[in-house]
């Protein structure tokens, strides 16, 4: 899935590019593993250069730094605030800054200290950790200027947090009971699901907090369990596209190309009309999945909705890719 400019064009239906990136429309547990690995590959070798090149070049010097070193080399993954703080180091460096890289540095550092590993999908309410809420400001500032409106994101009170986390743990075991390989994916690549009360943003994920993925609390008239499901799906998608276009950007569209995309009615870019067609063909397969399970007919509706998308997400595609090929 995808489209790339001549001489040598990527289409939508070529992109298993290498051993450990199959961009496969049918989620599986080994193509989850496979992209996770790389992915973590790619940024184990980048966190133990940046943190040798602090300790060396830099002169930077933190008890416990060669510690990290050690512990970033063996991990195979990362928690979400060290994907933040790799991020935030690299962009200290480039800007030059020599204080904020240092802070970046000794966060990173911490961040490595204690297990990496996982064996469930941790759920919890938005909290106040700078990282966390550098990347919802973020978020919450493009929602208002692309809605007009007045974006919000904040903690759930205490008895709404334990009636959600129900509610979310709930769908969870809907795709798991269901939907195995959806399952399958989302407990490989996803580490945590951060809960919020708000307005516009609905849910959102970020390559800076590799892992974690937020997700607004349901309206009073909405079925939590179905709503869940479909975010969980949706972000878990992006997750992992975000994996292998950390490793090959798989559509080469010029970033001010505006097309028509699906879940959205603005014009967007081709890369994320691209996430989008993929969201919304994995949430469509989930829905026709637990349809096809369990007879409740609430899933089919979903799915007529969401199919819709997809195919709308198609159609830009083949009218863009005809129009450049000149046919």
């Amino acid at each position: 899935m995808g489209y790339a400019r001549p001489p040598q064009p990527t289409t939508w239906d070529s992109i298993d590019k290498t051993k450990h990136m199959k961009s496969d429309f049918l989620p599986t547990l080994e193509a989850a593993q496979d992209a996770l690995a790389a992915h973590s590959c790619r940024i184990r070798r980048s966190i133990v250069h940046l943190l040798k090149v602090m300790q060396s070049t830099v002169g930077f010097a933190l008890p416990g730094l060669g510690m990290a070193i050690e512990a970033a080399g063996e991990a195979t993954r990362f928690r979400p605030e060290t994907h933040f703080y790799h991020n935030k180091l690299i962009s200290t460096m480039r800007d030059q800054d020599q204080y904020a890289a240092g802070m970046a540095c000794q966060n990173l550092a911490r961040s490595l200290i204690g297990p990496n590993d996982c064996n469930d999908v941790s759920i919890a309410n938005i909290g106040a950790a700078d990282w966390e809420m550098e990347i919802l400001g973020r978020a919450i500032e493009i929602a208002s200027a692309e809605t007009g409106g007045t974006a919000r994101a904040v903690p759930l009170a205490s008895d709404a947090f334990i009636e959600q986390s129900a509610n979310l743990r709930a769908g969870l075991n809907t795709i798991r009971q269901h939907f195995l390989p959806m399952y399958s994916e989302l407990t490989t690549l996803v580490q945590s699901i951060k809960l919020f009360e708000g307005k516009i943003t609905q849910g959102l994920t970020d390559t800076r907090t590799f892992g974690e993925i937020y997700v607004r609390a349901p309206r009073q008239c909405v079925d939590p369990v179905p709503y869940y499901v479909e975010h969980a799906v949706h972000e878990t998608a992006h997750t992992y596209l975000n994996c292998l276009m950390a490793g090959d950007p798989l559509v080469l569209n010029e970033v001010d190309e505006k097309y028509a995309s699906p879940l959205r009615k603005d014009l967007r870019p081709m890369y994320a009309v691209y996430h989008a067609t993929f969201v919304a063909a994995r949430m469509a397969l989930t829905f026709k999945t637990i349809f096809e399970s369990t007879g409740d007919r609430q899933w089919a509706k979903l799915l007529a909705e969401v199919s819709d998308e997809t195919v709308r997400g198609i159609y830009t595609r083949d009218k863009v890719e005809s129009g450049v090929r000149g046919s």
